[in-house]
C-alpha cells in the first residue's frame, strides 16, 4: 500500500491554489467588464435620446440658445453630461447656412477616465 508523498501534496495544492486564483481574478474582470457595458448602455441611451430631441426640433427650431448647451443627467455613470453642438454647413463640410451639423455627445467619468461617445447629424433646412 502507497501513499502520496508530501511533495505530490504540495504539488497538487500547488495547482488546486493557481486554479482557483485563476477563477477569482475571471469573476473580477468580468464584473468590471459588466459594470463599464452597463454604463455605456446608459450613455448610449441619454445620447439616443439627445439626438431624437434635436432631430424633432428641425433646422427652425434649433436656435442660438441650443449652442454648446450642457444637459446633466443623473444616471448610472456619475455627472453624465450631454452637450449639443452645431453650426451651419453644406454637403461639403463648407460653412453656409443650407445645413446644421448637429453633434450630440455624452461624457462620464469611469475609473479615472473621461469616458465620450459622440454621434453626428445634418439638418437641412429644404424639409
Amino acid at each position: 500500500m502507497r501513499g502520496f508523498t508530501i511533495i505530490e501534496v504540495l504539488i497538487a495544492v500547488l495547482i488546486i491554489s493557481l486554479a482557483f486564483i485563476a477563477m477569482l481574478e475571471l469573476i473580477n474582470v468580468s464584473s468590471l467588464l459588466s459594470k463599464r457595458a452597463k454604463s455605456w448602455i446608459v450613455a448610449e441611451e441619454i445620447l439616443q435620446q439627445g439626438m431624437e430631441e434635436v432631430i424633432n426640433l428641425g433646422y427652425g427650431g434649433l436656435d442660438a440658445s441650443w449652442q454648446d448647451t450642457f444637459i446633466e443627467v443623473k444616471g448610472i455613470p456619475p455627472k453624465t453630461i450631454k452637450r449639443v453642438k452645431w453650426e451651419w454647413v453644406d454637403e461639403n463640410g463648407d460653412s453656409i447656412k443650407d445645413y446644421k451639423k448637429v453633434e450630440v455627445s455624452v461624457e462620464w467619468w469611469e475609473e479615472n477616465a473621461l469616458r465620450r461617445l459622440t454621434a453626428v447629424t445634418y439638418l437641412s433646412n429644404h424639409d
